[in-house]
């Protein structure tokens, strides 16, 4: 599992979703590229359309790595709000 930490692209879109949200996979296709940005990474998906990429912001897990196939709408990242204090006492 990957936590995204640190960053180094500061050339780069802005994420706009909150980091208390599962992202997902806006196409489908393969991973190609997981390359760290200043706030976060990006992970890059070839599709049928080109290569795609997606920016997630730090704090967040990846869920996949480079030549996993993903679907659209798939997560990429752990849904943060799944699990924590009390979730798994039943």
């Amino acid at each position: 599992m990957l936590v995204v930490t640190e960053a180094v692209d500061k050339y780069t879109q802005p994420v706009k979703k909150s980091n208390n949200t599962a992202f997902t996979a806006t196409e489908t296709g393969k991973i190609t590229a997981i390359e760290p940005l200043e706030k976060g990474v990006k992970v890059t998906i070839e599709s049928e359309k080109g290569a795609v990429p997606q920016n997630i912001p730090m704090g967040l897990d990846l869920s996949v790595k480079v030549n996993d196939t993903v679907k659209a709408g798939q997560n990429l990242t752990l849904d943060p709000n799944v699990g924590g204090f009390g979730q798994t006492e039943t």
